[in-house]
């Protein structure tokens, strides 16, 4: 199905397919650059441990101090954030899911006309 839309895309909007081929969001065309297999294979490999981590914990921090990680290939280190203090604001309508009017807040409805 991917094939289709792809080649739909290069007959209704060749701009479009041209843009996502140097993208490199269309596959099965020519490559004129290298794959980034080995940045992908970091972060997967961050992820997995990651996972592992909350599952068995090892590290000599709690969890807690690994809420985000980043890596900069640029200057070769993995930097990572803390979780943050829950929002005093929003705490209380985390896991609401759709609601009208959203988050309770009537001035965020939107007015249907009739």
């Amino acid at each position: 199905m991917q094939r289709v839309r792809d080649d739909g895309l290069l007959r209704n909007d060749p701009e479009a397919y041209a843009q996502e081929k140097q993208d490199g969001y269309i596959s099965g065309v020519e490559e004129h650059r290298p794959a980034v297999i080995s940045v992908n294979s970091l972060i997967a490999s961050l992820a997995v441990s990651e996972l592992l981590g909350r599952i068995h914990p090892y590290r000599e921090e709690g969890n807690d101090q690994y809420a985000q990680i980043f890596f900069s290939l640029s200057s070769m280190e993995i930097i990572y954030e803390p979780d943050e203090p829950i929002c005093k604001i929003l705490c209380d309508k985390v896991g609401i899911g759709d609601a009208n009017p959203p988050l309770g807040q009537l001035e965020l409805s939107v007015m249907e006309t009739p």
